[in-house]
């Protein structure tokens, strides 16, 4: 079918959904949201009310960043009583996606349950990997697309850099965080310290966080550690805790280059390096992109003892 309805007042399909409007006009559909690129020919449409987001679907692509627009949309049809279809070219990633994500913000949904109810629906549902993690995403911000969620923020940096370094060249960022002021570090649990002078150079709330891979987390770790009753924000089989870009780093991370070293802002000793193309942490697990502290080289001090 074109057309499927997911739940109340909420549908998905296809462009050929657009053909039948007496068909949406009979499931009480008053509302259509398009979620694909290019001129649509709405001409047989009178009397609906329309909107178009042009989105491609591909893994670069930042669908997030529309979920707010996207979701008052499709609830201000749904709070009137009357229908909305959402549709895409095929019906099965971009549409699907933007109604997991008024499920999760309206209905209360979690990412896996919002893909799970669409596909009851209609069956060939199936977002891509990009926008199933977005979703997830999504669902870690609360719901609520800020760049004051880190996850969001480090999400926009892998995109940024991924395209950037495609056509060899390092990304121009906009934003760098302050988290190693007094007032900013103060609240944090954890704070990274270089060994040397004792500057804070980072806060757990902007190190960027990853998963060892298979092969390493069946692997025992009780030999990795000197102290096994000792916690860490990271695993034992990582050699550095990657972070967003700080504000201290800023003038090297200016300098376009692809990678470099990167120097406390004291004392001026090395204590980490950057890699806008990834590289391969301890733990087996590619980072894009890596913007490391040496693990050697800083001291990971929690809250109780700062």
């Amino acid at each position: 079918m074109a057309m499927h309805r997911i739940d109340d007042g909420l549908y998905v399909g296809s462009m050929y959904s657009l053909q039948g409007p007496n068909d949406l006009r009979a499931e009480g559909v008053t509302h259509i949201l398009s979620v694909v690129r290019g001129n649509i020919d709405y001409s047989r449409l009178d009397g609906f009310t329309i909107k178009q987001i042009e989105l491609d679907d591909e893994e670069d692509e930042d669908i997030m960043q529309y979920f707010g627009q996207a979701t008052d949309f499709i609830h201000s049809a749904i709070s009137q009583g009357t229908g909305c279809l959402i549709h895409c070219q095929a019906g099965i990633s971009r549409s699907v996606t933007i109604c997991c994500a008024y499920l999760m913000r309206y209905r209360n949904y979690s990412a896996k349950g919002a893909i799970a109810k669409v596909q009851e629906g209609r069956p060939i549902a199936n977002p891509n990997p990009s926008f199933r993690e977005q979703l997830e995403l999504f669902e870690q911000c609360n719901k609520d697309v800020k760049l004051d969620c880190p996850a969001y923020r480090q999400f926009k940096l892998k995109i940024r850099a991924s395209f950037a370094t495609a056509c060899g060249q390092a990304p121009e960022l906009d934003t760098y965080v302050d988290d190693t002021s007094p007032r900013s570090a103060e609240g944090a649990d954890v704070q990274l310290r270089c060994k040397k002078c004792r500057r804070v150079l980072a806060t757990d709330r902007v190190v960027v966080t990853h998963k060892p891979s298979e092969s390493k987390a069946r692997l025992p770790m009780a030999n990795l550690v000197a102290n096994p009753k000792m916690s860490s924000m990271i695993s034992p089989y990582c050699s550095q805790f990657f972070t967003e870009p700080l504000v201290w780093m800023k003038d090297e991370l200016s300098l376009g280059k692809l990678e470099g070293r990167l120097d406390c802002p004291k004392c001026q000793s090395k204590v980490g390096s950057y890699h806008w193309q990834g590289v391969r942490c301890g733990c087996d697990t590619w980072i894009v992109p890596a913007i490391g502290l040496q693990r050697g080289k800083v001291d990971e001090i929690k809250n109780s003892k700062i």
